[in-house]
């Protein structure tokens, strides 16, 4: 599953964030989560390992991505491709935050079911 936030407001975005966070935190208490930082080298080589590794000890996954578009000005097909693979994924979901709309290469990310 993918939820895609964005808009100029960080403050607001940061506030939604948490609170998606939050609430998968009460209804899986053993959820996985991890941030990544798409901006840093290798950032994406580490989000793929973990979205493909299992755990005997979580049955949900949720990776909180920022700095996805910048990331994809290098690499845009590879990206856009691993990200439409879990679009209906319910046990890993993808909380993507960024600034902008997305590319063109994204605009699956403002249709359903991101």
């Amino acid at each position: 599953m993918i939820i895609f936030l964005y808009g100029s407001d960080s403050f607001r975005r940061r506030e939604k964030l948490n609170e998606i966070v939050g609430e998968y935190r009460k209804k899986h208490s053993n959820l996985n989560l991890e941030r990544f930082d798409l901006e840093t080298e290798d950032e994406f080589l580490r989000l793929r390992e973990f979205c493909l590794n299992l755990s005997l000890f979580t049955d949900k996954k949720m990776a909180v991505i920022e700095g996805i578009f910048e990331h994809a000005k290098n690499a845009p097909p590879p990206i856009a491709e691993f990200l439409k693979s879990y679009l209906k994924n319910k046990d890993t979901i993808l909380l993507i935050s960024e600034n902008n709309e997305p590319p063109k290469d994204f605009e699956f990310l403002i249709e359903k079911p991101a």
